[in-house]
């Protein structure tokens, strides 16, 4: 079984190292000799294979350790210059959504500076908060992405972390909340632009009000989404969040 992931992962990371530089991919030769050890041919890792593992584990912790470095000397810069706070995310350019958020390295740059470090990557629940701090010894937290559709998120893990009981946001408040986001998105942008700014918002939206046990038909799902007329968009939250309350009702 270690034989097969890692011949697999060889393979993927030969292939992303052959696109990078215009070459032909390579992951293709590793892959047979996965099909190989699938078949019991091959029962042991080919010594160039570990070697080639062991230079990437070198790479990757060199790479690391610059990345920290350079962290740390651009936070130095930035309380030289004046700057109030800085935020640090804990993934590298390099990973982009790729991966998972390293809290620990934000600790590094936390340390470098005596200005407020807030920490940021990957925060998606009270728990993960937590955590986050924990590990990154930082003053504060920033929610990205996991409050795509639900930005009360960011209020319930507010009030909890200053000792507040955590509670669930009520279903006519998330309904309050689309509405005058939405609303708020068409003030801003006006119509022509926010509807379609508003798009990718709406579908969060929908996509938590099924987690809460909305019935929407797909139908009904696409002419939400590309409506051009704002009161259609509306009519159809409001059906939306009627379906939860009919459920639970029920």
């Amino acid at each position: 079984m270690g034989a097969w992931n890692f011949t697999s992962a060889l393979a993927r990371a030969d292939d992303e190292r052959a696109r990078g530089a215009g070459e032909r991919p390579r992951g293709h030769a590793v892959e047979e000799e996965r099909q190989r050890v699938r078949v019991g041919e091959v029962h042991e890792v080919p010594q160039h294979a570990v070697r080639r593992q062991h230079r990437e584990r070198r790479h990757q912790h060199a790479e690391r350790e610059a990345v920290l470095q350079a962290r740390a000397e651009l936070a130095r810069r930035a309380e030289a210059h004046g700057v109030s706070w800085i935020t640090v995310h804990g993934r590298t350019r390099c990973q982009f959504y790729k991966g998972e958020a390293d809290w620990r390295a934000i600790a590094d740059v936390k340390q470098s500076v005596s200005l407020p470090v807030i920490a940021n990557g990957d925060c998606a629940s009270l728990d993960d908060a937590k955590t986050m701090l924990s590990q990154s010894n930082a003053d504060g937290i920033m929610v990205g992405r996991a409050a795509l559709g639900q930005p009360w998120l960011v209020g319930q893990i507010a009030r909890a972390l200053a000792g507040e009981a955590y509670r669930e946001t009520e279903i006519k408040e998330r309904q309050d909340a689309v509405n005058q986001h939405y609303d708020d998105l068409l003030s801003l942008y006006g119509v022509e632009i926010g509807i379609r700014h508003a798009r990718k918002h709406l579908a969060a939206y929908l996509n938590d009000a099924i987690a809460q046990g909305a019935q929407w038909p797909e139908a009904e799902r696409l002419e939400l989404l590309t409506s051009t007329d704002p009161h259609i968009v509306t009519e159809r939250l409001s059906c939306l969040y009627e379906t939860i309350d009919r459920r639970e009702a029920a």
